[in-house]
């Protein structure tokens, strides 16, 4: 049987980063040298121990940075000679890193110390002498401002001699007993990981077994499960070996098979078959492809057999196996035997599911399982008061709540307002259509009136919390109250919570509100009102706020007025519309014939901020959210650009 079904991911196969390296460092970069070192000064190791190597850089000029975070993408590691070498991390994916971490530091006459496992990149596979040197360009010049990714200078180090000899049964074994023994005892996640690095490093039978049984018993650490990359099992000898184990849970009706073990099955094998071609270019467009299609293609058999088991299974691994089979389909797919066979068993079984599982569905897959089926199931989370660990689950249960049937969820958003200790995400509490909840009102001023008494920092989100869950539904009933906290300590609080208060002020009294509004806009230092007024208007918008940014609209500060418009496009009535055309228009007749004087590279930052004035203004009169304009209208708006990059702008959207 084939599904149409998609892995979990693509692996990006063997990439090289074939370069050049006749440059020298003479050529590039005068004074600046990196010297290789043994750590440890030790020279000799077994098979599958750790080989540790420091890259010293040092400079006798100024001008230069060397980035300190490790990734296999900034240096080639030359090992000779290549027998018995197997460089199963290029094999693997030569350039997958994650480069967007940086750690530059300024190199001078004292060394600049990076550390590099040579077994993170090749394993050996043959007891002997060999000799290793680093082809690095994880140095650039900072004097001209470019970065060591797109203008690397090229460092060759000096050549080491190092010798490797056999580890017995008995040895890998001792080894395994040793660090299982101090990963079972690690306190936290990153120290299990560092011990875990030696286990991965080791290459044979007895490890591999080993490693196969912490892929599939990944740790646990404040309560969270850690997944196991497989990076071990990546580096095992014995592929066959590994493969076997793990197609045996895989088979097994018992277990409870993951997306995680497919995919690592999958990883396996095309790395098994790559080793029956070691003089394959690893870096060929054409071999990333046949591997590409190869992953899918034995993506697609493994999952088929899944399906094929899902009847003759029960319990938890009935229930993973159909959640693993569901969460792989193509994003499309809604209609195939596997769709429908699978989502009538997840509908049925979804309160089964663990924490995780169900926020998967309600989150990424909500488009493919939504089905008035679940509301039983989404009010019983909602009922059961699932542990801080699992709000997730609350949040995402209440959402879909609201979006299936807000009838039912309406007594849950009261509930969940009333509760001073819930995590609810307030932007999900607000979704109900009723305009106010007059239940909420005593509880919330409660809430605030406490929440706004304390001087602890850690309670001041929860404050805007509330404060945004007031303005949305709390009725004139409290409104005396509301202003009294006002009065007593929202003139002195930042934007983030005084916004919300006096947007359920002015909703509720809106002409004396808005010298409140105003004089906390002048305290606020923001001079354009672009933040200010993205606070406010989040929870409601009133005439008076209206009246104050048509006020502004009118500045001679492009700035603010760009500011003004935006939000009276976007939350303003259609009578906006003439005046924000009549401001464009005043700027047209002061800047009208002097486009080559906005385009000027060179001109004046004022200048180029009038320029950036009129995408702003058009912007507003073409996107507005409550007027439409024709399209004649439209085009005739674009016409009146004067320089090229408005046009662009305009002629990039519709």
């Amino acid at each position: 049987m084939k599904l149409n079904l998609l892995p979990l991911f693509i692996i990006a196969i063997f990439f090289s980063v074939g370069q050049s390296f006749a440059q020298t460092t003479a050529d590039v970069a005068k004074g600046v040298k990196v010297q290789l070192s043994f750590a440890g000064e030790k020279t000799v190791y077994r098979i599958g121990e750790p080989i540790k190597l420091i890259l010293s850089y040092i400079s006798t000029e100024p001008g230069y940075v060397v980035e300190r975070y490790y990734s296999p993408r900034f240096d080639d590691v030359i090992v000779s000679p290549t027998d018995g070498v197997y460089d199963w991390l290029y094999r693997l994916n030569r350039l997958y890193s994650y480069d967007d971490v940086s750690h530059p530091m300024s190199l001078s006459e004292s060394p600049v110390n990076i550390d590099i496992n040579v077994n993170d990149l090749v394993r050996f596979d043959k007891a002997g002498k060999y000799k290793i040197k680093v082809l690095s360009r994880r140095v650039w010049s900072s004097k001209e401002k470019l970065s060591f990714r797109s203008h690397p200078i090229f460092l060759s180090s000096n050549e080491i001699k190092f010798e490797v000899k056999e580890m017995s049964q008995g040895d890998e074994q001792a080894e395994v007993k040793r660090i299982t023994a101090l990963m079972d005892s690690a306190k936290n996640l990153n120290q299990h990981q560092i011990y875990k690095r030696d286990l991965d490093y080791l290459t044979g039978d007895i490890s591999t077994v080993e490693k196969v049984n912490r892929f599939l018993n990944p740790p646990v650490f404040g309560g969270v499960t850690w997944l196991d990359s497989g990076k071990g099992l990546d580096i095992a000898r014995n592929k066959k070996l590994a493969i076997k184990l793990l197609e045996a849970v895989l088979r097994d009706l018992n277990r409870e098979p993951s997306r995680e073990l497919i995919s690592k099955l999958v990883t396996l094998r095309i790395l098994l078959e790559d080793e029956r071609h070691p003089s394959r270019a690893a870096n060929s467009e054409q071999l990333r492809k046949e591997r590409e299609s190869r992953f899918l293609e034995i993506s697609q058999a493994y999952y088929a057999e899944l399906l094929e088991s899902l009847p003759k299974r029960a319990g938890k691994s009935q229930i993973v196996t159909a959640y693993t089979i569901f969460t792989s389909l193509p994003k499309d797919d809604t209609s195939s035997f596997a769709f429908n066979i699978t989502k009538t068993f997840l509908l049925e079984k979804f309160d089964e599911l663990t924490p995780y599982g169900r926020v998967d569905l309600l989150d990424r897959y909500w488009d493919k399982i939504k089905n008035p089926s679940l509301i039983p199931s989404l009010e019983k989370i909602l009922l059961g008061k699932e542990p801080v660990p699992a709000w997730r689950v609350r949040d995402n249960a209440l959402k879909r709540l609201i979006e299936i049937d807000q009838k039912h969820a309406r007594q849950h958003v009261i509930n969940e307002i009333g509760d001073p200790n819930s995590f609810i995400n307030p932007e999900i509490l607000v979704a109900l259509d009723d305009k106010y909840l007059l239940e909420t009102d005593d509880a919330l001023l409660e809430q605030i009136n406490k929440l706004a008494a304390t001087d602890d920092r850690r309670m001041h989100l929860i404050l805007q919390f509330k404060l945004t869950l007031a303005a949305r539904y709390a009725t004139a009933k409290i409104y005396n109250e509301m202003l009294e906290v006002y009065k007593k300590y929202g003139a002195g609080w930042s934007i983030e919570r005084s916004g919300p208060l006096l947007s359920y002020l002015a909703r509720h009294n809106d002409q004396e509100t808005l010298p409140l509004i105003e004089e906390q806009l002048n305290k606020s230092g923001d001079r354009t009102g672009s933040n200010f007024f993205y606070t406010i208007t989040k929870t409601g918008f009133t005439k008076g706020m209206e009246k104050l940014l048509q006020k502004r609209l009118e500045s001679d500060d492009e700035q603010i007025a760009s500011a003004a418009a935006y939000y009276l496009s976007k939350y303003g009535g259609k009578e906006n519309e003439s005046l924000i055309e009549k401001r464009y228009n005043r700027w047209l007749v002061k800047w009208s014939g002097r486009g080559a004087e906005l385009e000027n590279p060179h001109a004046s930052a004022e200048v180029k901020m009038e320029a950036m004035f009129q995408i702003n203004l058009l912007e507003a009169l073409i996107r507005a959210e409550n007027w439409k304009l024709s399209e004649t209208e439209t085009n005739r708006l674009k016409l009146t650009c004067l320089t090229d990059n408005c046009r662009r702008h305009f002629s990039a959207r519709p």
